[in-house]
């Protein structure tokens, strides 16, 4: 119960902080995605391809080269080959400070991306496995990541990237992508927001149930 509050205060910390232009475009990309995913469902599917209703997984790997990922994740379909992806879980690599040791960090991390697999149906007619879907999508991605509630990550991107069954549980996949970072920290009374470029780079493995 005290993680379900924890990521509750941090998701209305960050409705409390955001920006108008960050709230534009996050309006954006929800209108795009939905109005992409419904005319999606409107076409026809010659060969009934489609994504799976529903994927659930524990997931392991890494992000932007630095952190080692490890969540809980599931995609729930939204259209043919349209799928919201939620991945909730934490962050555990090593920084190094400005006075040179390492520090640890071990965080939470939420992430969000609504796929959208374009190649579901051409890799069902050329007789390849889309199961548990194992396509290759594209995909505005945000993650909040925070660490005592006075310091805050907000990653937005866009990504390209590939999901593929190796087995009935087992899958693995990698996205590569371009964003920004917000970074949000207090110290005392003061504080500060900066916006860092980011390459956004990931990789995972995944158990399915």
């Amino acid at each position: 119960m005290a993680y379900v509050i924890y990521f509750g205060y941090i998701v209305e910390t960050l409705l409390k902080q955001i920006t108008m232009i960050k709230k534009l475009l996050l309006l954006i990309l929800s209108v795009s995605a939905i109005n992409f995913y419904s005319q999606d469902s409107d076409q026809s599917d010659i060969n009934g391809a489609s994504v799976d209703k529903s994927v659930f997984e524990i997931v392991l790997g890494t992000d932007m080269v630095l952190f080692t990922n490890a969540a809980i994740a599931l995609e729930t379909k939204l259209a043919n080959r349209g799928a919201l992806r939620t991945e909730l879980g934490v962050w555990a690599g090593t920084l190094r400070s400005d006075d040179g040791p390492q520090d640890f960090i071990f965080v939470p991390k939420i992430q969000v991306e609504p796929r959208w697999y374009y190649n579901i149906e051409k890799r069902k007619s050329n007789g390849k496995e889309i199961s548990k879907n194992s396509a290759n999508f594209l995909t505005p991605s945000i993650s909040i990541v925070t660490h005592d509630f006075k310091t805050m990550l907000l990653c937005y991107s866009l990504k390209w990237g590939m999901r593929r069954v190796v087995s009935e549980h087992f899958n693995y996949g990698f996205g590569i992508g371009f964003g920004l970072i917000n970074f949000r920290y207090e110290v005392g009374n003061s504080s500060d927001n900066i916006l860092i470029p980011f390459p956004d780079l990931q990789m995972r493995i995944g158990y399915t149930f």
